[in-house]
């Protein structure tokens, strides 16, 4: 995956999280997506609006600026554009040519998510946002909660090599959602036509020291069965569930209940990345003080994901690397990083399919 393919550093014919719904409202929220400036609110009825956040004049970004009504009026010189992008007034004359317009980019509202297209506005299909049946939002007998946003200081693909390799939970997350017998259970990979299942059967693990036995309330060894799935290139998807251990377990078979993390990643630019949660569990649901203890625990391991990957990047941009190593655990990885290749170069091939095209005309 290093380096990238000259000029794609991520594929854009694709839906991201761009903002939970509630960020959005009646005032100018600026945020850079896939290395572009954005500038999103609420129009007057509601609808959401995302622009690029640079006036057309002198590029001063519009985020810092006004929203009168529906339009957005630039603070440096008052050119002044409506929801869809276009100049619509300049106050030094009268009339406005109909090229002086804003990118107008596509968004669409799935739950608690606000998601953007940042390509080819003639196939945001929002049909092609992900599958998100399998989140438990609206699942009787679950109780989804919006976790929050931080921002990595790192690349997306750093970030996506750890959800995808969960391994690393028996030693970077020893503290929080560990367990040293995560580790050492081989994962099931499986390919989807729109996602990919990653699944471990972990037998007699020992978490009673760790934050999750209580937040769960398990009581000592657990068998855990953990599902993940990747929708290419952003989403995934990971779930713990918990029994008393069939074997050692204190009352073995009871099932303990479980718990699911939603994980948006959204390149900001090629060295950080938006990294969105929230959270879904089926025990304690009637209990709200739970949604805080299991997004503290959540955070504290994002916090370790964040660190470790910022830390891989700083070496990789030193340079000078020998080739990766990779082992069997490395391929639900390794399948991960070509979905969102082959997203990249069909994107490509679809470009250069349309050059002559434009050529001709």
């Amino acid at each position: 995956m290093f380096p990238y393919p000259e000029g794609y550093l991520y594929p854009r014919n694709c839906w991201y999280i761009a903002a939970w719904r509630h960020e959005l409202g009646r005032s100018l929220l600026g945020r850079t997506l896939l290395g572009e400036p954005v500038v999103m609110y609420r129009r007057e009825d509601g609808t959401p609006v995302a622009l690029a956040d640079r006036c057309i004049h002198r590029r001063y970004p519009l985020s810092l600026s006004r929203l009168e009504g529906d339009e957005v009026q630039c603070m440096y010189h008052g050119f002044t554009f409506d929801s869809s992008g276009a100049c619509v007034r300049i106050p030094s004359q009268e009339r406005v040519p109909p090229t002086y317009r804003l990118r107008a980019y596509p968004l669409a509202e799935r739950w608690e998510m606000v998601w953007i297209w940042m390509g080819d506005p003639e196939l945001a299909d929002p049909a092609r946002i992900p599958d998100m049946s399998v989140m438990h939002l609206d699942t009787p007998g679950w109780r989804p909660a919006v976790g929050g946003r931080v921002t990595a200081k790192a690349r997306y693909t750093f970030i996506q090599d750890n959800i995808l390799d969960l391994s690393h939970l028996s030693y970077l997350h020893h503290d929080t959602v560990g367990g040293m017998r995560v580790a050492s259970t081989a994962p099931v990979v499986e390919d989807h036509a729109d996602r990919l299942s990653i699944t471990r059967d972990v037998r007699g693990d020992d978490i009673d020291d760790l934050p999750i036995a209580g937040i769960v309330g398990t009581r000592g060894k657990v068998d855990r069965r953990m599902e993940a799935y990747f929708f290419a290139p952003s989403l995934h998807v990971t779930s713990s569930y918990f029994r008393s251990a069939s074997e050692g377990g204190t009352e073995p078979g009871r099932e303990f209940g479980g718990f699911q993390v939603i994980h948006g990643l959204t390149p900001e630019t090629p060295h950080s990345t938006h990294y969105f949660h929230a959270t879904t569990r089926n025990f304690r649901i009637q209990e709200p003080e739970y949604d805080g203890e299991l997004a503290r625990m959540v955070q504290m391991a994002i916090a370790q994901d964040e660190e470790a990957a910022k830390l891989c990047d700083d070496m990789v941009e030193i340079g000078g690397l020998p080739p990766e190593m990779h082992q069997r655990v490395d391929a639900a990885a390794l399948k991960g990083r070509k979905r969102v290749q082959d997203l990249m170069a069909r994107e490509r091939r679809e470009a250069a399919a349309e050059e002559p095209a434009s050529l001709a005309s």
